[in-house]
């Protein structure tokens, strides 16, 4: 195979049968582009489980096949890159693809021996916050010209708005407020807009379900992607609820959308938790959105599908260009922020990329190097975080959590008194910061100078009574000196605290020095 070809591999195995299969095609065309590949073949590699991933449970074998032939091979054909598509049925296979491979692949590091997925949304948002283009789908003229005549003679020149529904039995309490869409499009002027319903593919041949016989329904879209993607490219505004086919809208500049509902408590893929670790401001825009690109972090009731939805009809009735395709200004966050959340939810190589892309073009950024000298020391690298703290520390010297990383790294590798030495500096500089005091206090029991050990304990504790992890950190070091009795009440003072808490609900953390400290300084 060319060395100029990208090779994405979409592993079965350990992927699911979803439309986050767009998110993985998107991913793996920023990886084309940024390898300056000129082409890109797709590999679909079958699963153990019936050709599919054995966690998979919600959908039968035969629902996972069509989703196989009516999401994920329709969905090649979205992208402007013409895309070589290999549909392997046996595993085989797939690895006589890779063996012959010589150019890049994706995901990096992946093999059929050993395979990896990459599918989530955090790549996509880092990449953006690298000033990376992010590509963006399209329906393909043929599918257009289709979905222009059926529009034809139901629009009779008014503005189509496209309601999707998400109708599912799994994780219902994702799905649309059905009776809530029903009074929006009956309450829009019939004379400007034209409401057109696309149901839940599951619901969409459900004959005894009346409530929609008064509205325009396009099963067509319903079963064909391409014939969906041309229906919110023609489409006035197209609204939604967290559903796969939403992944269309909001990877093609060319559409404009409201999505509301971006969080449900329970949901399990629209929890906050999960949400926050994609990268995505919570309350905020994805960085790539344009001006008539909008999530809404409310509920979709009827009150608040109309506020939103008059207010896009103000914002694209003002502006003079029909669809933009260009970011809004007003969406783009800093890289720096980005990059400390999605490193503070685990996503640390989407993290350490932007950060890393920081530095590059503000060498003198001290907050992005001391974050690649923590995402270092995390992963074993103690060298380079030494280095890359220190070159933190070189550039502003008045940060305290910059000297605290640095004695992390130094009681790490038994320095202790190079840890001593950036801990008093840290005190120095901020004589209330209590975790200092802490860190001090177990690099001290460590040398065996229990009495600067102790004293150092109890200052932390002074400066933060209610922190848990203080009086456990204590007890520990008691009970190593043999005083077990005081230990204990330590540890049951750590307890009262914890229950203390629990009790008024309060989410209160402590400056844990376990884990390195990533708290900015000044930007």
């Amino acid at each position: 195979m060319s060395s100029d070809t990208l090779c994405a591999f979409y592993d079965l195995e350990v992927s699911p049968i979803s439309f986050d299969f767009t998110v993985f095609l998107t991913l793996a065309e920023l990886a084309r582009n940024r390898s300056k590949a000129q082409r890109m073949r797709v590999v679909i590699v079958p699963g153990k489980q019936d050709g599919f991933r054995q966690d998979d449970a919600a959908y039968s074998s035969d629902n996972k096949l069509w989703r196989l032939h009516n999401i994920v091979l329709p969905a090649t054909t979205l992208l402007e890159t013409d895309v070589a598509v290999d549909l392997c049925t046996e595993r085989s296979a797939a690895s006589d693809i890779e063996e012959s491979h010589t150019g890049p692949i994706f995901p990096e590091g992946y093999s059929v021996q050993s395979p990896i997925s990459d599918f989530f949304l955090s790549g996509v948002i880092a990449a953006a916050a690298r000033n990376e283009k992010v590509p963006s789908f399209h329906a393909s003229s043929q599918a257009k010209d289709y979905m222009t005549r059926w529009l034809s003679h139901r629009a009779q020149g008014r503005k189509p708005v496209t309601i999707t529904l998400r109708e599912s039995d799994y994780n219902e309490n994702q799905n649309s407020n059905k009776d809530a869409w029903l009074k929006f499009a009956d309450g829009l002027d019939i004379e400007k807009f034209v409401p057109i319903f696309i149901r839940d593919t599951e619901r969409t041949f459900d004959a005894n379900d009346r409530d929609f016989d008064r509205f325009d329904v396009c099963i067509p879209a319903a079963v064909n992607l391409q014939l969906r993607m041309a229906l919110y490219e023609l489409s006035w505004i197209n609204m939604m609820v967290p559903n796969g086919p939403g992944e269309l809208c909001r990877h093609c500049s060319a559409t404009r959308y409201l999505y509301f509902k971006v969080i449900t408590g329970d949901g399990d893929t629209t929890s906050k938790v999960l949400i926050a670790s994609q990268g995505l401001e919570l309350g905020g825009q994805l960085p790539y959105a344009t001006q008539f690109q909008r999530l809404v972090w409310e509920p979709d009731e009827l009150d608040v599908i109309n506020r939103e939805f008059s207010a896009m009809e103000k914002i694209i009735g003002d502006n003079p260009i029909l669809h933009p395709t260009e970011p809004a200004q007003e969406n783009q966050r800093a890289p720096i922020e980005t990059a400390v959340q999605l490193h503070m939810t685990g996503r640390i190589e989407e993290a350490a990329s932007v950060f890393q892309n920081i530095v590059r073009t503000e060498p003198d950024n001290a907050d992005a190097w001391h974050f690649l000298g923590i995402i270092a020391a995390q992963t074993g690298h103690t060298d380079a975080a030494r280095k890359m703290i220190s070159q933190a520390i070189g550039i502003n010297a008045l940060q305290a959590n910059y000297f605290i990383s640095l004695a992390r790294v130094e009681t790490n590798t038994g320095n202790h008194k190079s840890a001593i030495s950036a801990l008093n500096k840290a005190i120095s500089i901020d004589p209330e910061d209590a975790g200092a005091y802490a860190d001090l206090a177990e690099v001290l029991h460590a040398t065996a100078d229990h009495k600067n050990a102790e004293a150092a304990m109890m200052r932390a504790l002074q400066i933060s009574p209610s922190t848990v992890d203080f009086y456990e950190r204590a007890a520990r070091m008691l009970q190593d000196n043999g005083n077990s009795a005081e230990a204990a009440n330590f540890y049951r003072k750590a307890i009262d605290v914890r229950t203390e808490i629990l009790e008024k609900a309060q989410t209160q953390q402590s400056h844990m020095s376990e884990i390195p400290r990533i708290s900015l300084g000044q930007i």
